[in-house]
């Protein structure tokens, strides 16, 4: 089996090629900046084999997603148009499957967890640029399997730049951390390693259809419930700031992918924050 791998030099990316390369089975052709594959640039599909992946996995995104508008350009191109080139080149090429990384912020921040069958409401042009690759994967779903997911927090040892990595490195340097109403984000994060688990179930998953996914973990927690449990492992006593403002929510309901994998395995949290502090 050929999977060819987008992104492939990202946490998650890393992560799973890591994994996949232990597989003798499987043949892995990874395109990143990295390895000669600018995405954020027409044409760029011009260099891979022709007629030999069968499996596309696009994790794919463009690193200026925080920055916008001044990244709003990048984030089109990298979000929006190298998803477009792909499908095209994935129908040209008759692959048999194509996954898609997309994330928990095609949805709203209100209350309460989201489900798959929620509308969408993004409130960031980067949730925009993923619900846009979203829809168009779909219009593809006639020529091969197409399976969303829908990402809620994927955290772990070696991330960088992001939400838990972020809460370690402010206590350990006694920054404030400002939460609001003291509670701050609610979120389900899950573990990487659990992450790159699913991804090898959609991989081995035979006679697959086409369908949306929330991936997350199993706990819901606010960021003040993750700062106490980092203050433990850590023995250092955080700065709280509490803000005078509604918390937020991210948590993706987890229901239907554990029905559709009865025996997935979760890292609980604590020992997910404690592999975090122990690396980074």
């Amino acid at each position: 089996m050929k999977i060819l791998i987008t992104g492939s030099t990202g946490f998650i990316g890393t992560n799973l090629v890591s994994f996949l390369k232990n597989n003798n089975s499987i043949e892995i052709l990874e395109a990143s900046r990295e390895n000669g594959f600018d995405l954020s640039h027409d044409g760029w599909t011009k260099n891979l084999p022709k007629n030999e992946i069968d499996i596309v996995i696009h994790l794919a995104q463009s690193s200026l997603y925080r920055n916008f508008p001044e990244g709003a350009t990048d984030v089109r191109k990298v979000n929006i148009d190298s998803t477009a080139e792909i499908l095209e080149w994935a129908r040209m090429n008759k692959i048999k499957k194509f996954i898609f990384a997309s994330t928990g912020s095609v949805y709203d921040n209100s209350k309460g967890e989201k489900k798959e069958s929620d509308t969408p409401s993004p409130n960031s042009f980067y949730g925009v640029s993923k619900f846009t690759s979203e829809l168009m994967i779909q219009s593809y779903s006639k020529f091969f399997d197409t399976i969303i997911l829908r990402i809620f927090g994927a955290y772990g040892p070696d991330q960088n730049n992001m939400l838990i990595p972020n809460m370690i490195n402010k206590i350990k340097n006694s920054e404030d951390i400002p939460l609001a109403s003291c509670k701050g984000l609610y979120i389900n994060p899950i573990y990487i390693d659990d992450l790159v688990q699913i991804f090898q179930r959609f991989i081995d998953k035979k006679n697959e259809c086409c369908d949306i996914f929330n991936i997350g973990g199993p706990e819901i927690l606010s960021l003040h419930d993750i700062v106490l449990k980092l203050e433990k492992i850590l023995d250092i006593k955080a700065n709280i700031e509490e803000i005078n403002a509604e918390p937020a929510y991210a948590i993706g309901s987890i229901r239907k992918i554990k029905n559709y994998f009865s025996n997935l395995v979760f890292t609980e949290i604590d020992d997910g924050l404690n592999r975090c502090v122990n690396r980074n």
